[in-house]
């Protein structure tokens, strides 16, 4: 073969006819492990020989619920997920030169025309030298919901793609550990007037989030930042959620108060800054009741994190309500101490009991053998609430449990809206 009046460059060069396995230079199917080939002007680049292995072909048809056929379906074998076809008028596919082996056929993804559909896989069609051409791969796709809406920043200007935001929707079931990496997790980057719109998707209810980057902190729908807090937003087939909007806010430090430690730490400032603390007692009336100056270090523990601590322990008692202020000239960061605090532990039961305002989110957590073990818990009308490790929990990420022994120790903690948080430790008895 001979491939005439190309430009000098680098091209990469595949083959693909029936009956054989398509193939890109030097000797792979995997396009972007191809080898590079140098055109050069009024030169016949040789020796870009292929040599051929038995290939098969799947082939089928795509329609919706009602079998009516679906025109422009992208068709994927998920293992050899850079090359598919896309369905004709009558819904009908065929994706030549597959390698010989077993393989799961998704429909319905994006790179053909735009669509409404739910994807829908089918597992295990496997090709073999005596079948190696596998027909009747049927798939009928499910008319799915979209959800919509704009982003901008805090002044009103729309975040667009080259801002690198990224919003994504995930199914509730999906834990925070496996955000985005789910067949229930989809995302799009807003478009150039901070429009977005995420399509195809399964009904049910998703969490979104807008995902920011170096300047702006990341969200959850609506306007809270703790995975668990985030309001549900529902998908409905055949429908749009439009107006789930997000303003997000310059990216900043964060400050931790430590009611029974007695001490404040803050993250996010740079390293070498001088920040200040004030501490106010509202029962006193206006003022600062409680006031030092730190600068700021790289945490011993972890080279990327910068870290500011002020210790009061026997010097001043920081209470519920007192307002924690951090700031350095340039951000100053505030926080209400939580009404936060543990009650209780029991080894025999594996249970942390503890007290917050009523109705509010508290997270705890113990670091095992296996990981951090997660429990989230809302306080009742009392403001009591009670953590279970001896079963998993009831949401998503809570499905390790945890023996608390004698010198078992965790942490309790809760975020307000700009992630600033109150937190306190906990001991196992005895």
């Amino acid at each position: 073969y001979i491939i005439g009046g190309l430009a000098p460059g680098e091209y990469i060069v595949g083959i693909m006819e029936p009956g054989w396995r398509r193939e890109w230079y030097d000797d792979t199917d995997h396009w972007p492990d191809a080898s590079a080939v140098a055109v050069e002007f009024d030169r016949v680049t040789t020796n870009i020989d292929f040599a051929l292995a038995p290939g098969g072909s799947i082939a089928g048809r795509v329609t919706d619920a009602d079998g009516v056929p679906l025109a422009g379906i992208a068709v994927v074998p998920v293992q050899l997920g850079w090359y598919g076809t896309c369905t004709d008028e009558d819904g009908y596919y065929t994706i030549w030169g597959v390698p010989l082996g077993t393989y799961d056929i998704v429909a319905g993804r994006d790179f053909c025309d735009a669509h409404p559909y739910v994807g829908q896989t089918v597992e295990g069609v496997t090709l073999t030298e005596a079948e190696p051409h596998v027909p009747g791969v049927d798939l009928a796709l499910a008319l799915g919901g979209s959800i919509s809406g704009w982003l901008t920043d805090s002044a009103g200007n729309p975040m667009v793609a080259g801002d690198n935001i990224w919003i994504g929707a995930c199914e509730e079931s999906i834990p925070e550990a496996e955000w985005g990496s789910s067949l229930l997790c989809k995302g799009v980057q807003p478009d150039e007037n901070g429009f977005y719109r995420i399509s195809s998707m399964l009904p049910g209810n998703y969490r979104v989030l807008a995902a920011g980057n170096e300047s702006f902190a990341s969200e959850y729908y609506d306007d809270v930042r703790s995975y668990y807090e985030a309001s549900l937003v529902p998908v409905i087939a055949g429908q749009d959620s439009a107006e789930i909007n997000f303003v997000l806010s310059a990216q900043e430090p964060i400050l931790g108060a430590w009611p029974i430690e007695e001490y404040v730490d803050g993250f996010g400032w740079d390293e070498g800054t001088l920040v200040t603390l004030a501490i106010d007692d509202p029962g006193n009336g206006p003022g600062v009741d409680y006031s030092d100056t730190q600068l700021v270090t790289i945490a011993e523990w972890d080279p990327n994190t910068t870290h500011v601590q002020f210790n009061f322990w026997g010097i001043f008692d920081l209470q519920l309500g007192f307002i924690v202020t951090l700031t350095d000239g340039q951000y100053t960061k505030q926080h209400i101490v939580r009404d936060l605090a543990i009650s209780g532990v029991d080894n025999d039961l594996d249970v942390v009991m503890g007290t917050a305002a009523p109705y509010s989110h508290v997270y705890v957590w113990v670091y095992g053998e296996m990981g951090r073990v997660d429990r989230h818990e809302t306080a009742d009308a009392s403001g009591n609430w009670l953590a279970d490790f001896s079963v998993p929990g009831d949401e998503p990420g809570e499905e390790l449990t945890f023996d608390i022994v004698p010198d078992a120790g965790g942490e309790a903690n809760q975020v307000d809206a700009d992630g600033d948080y109150t937190q306190v430790n906990w001991w196992g008895t005895g």
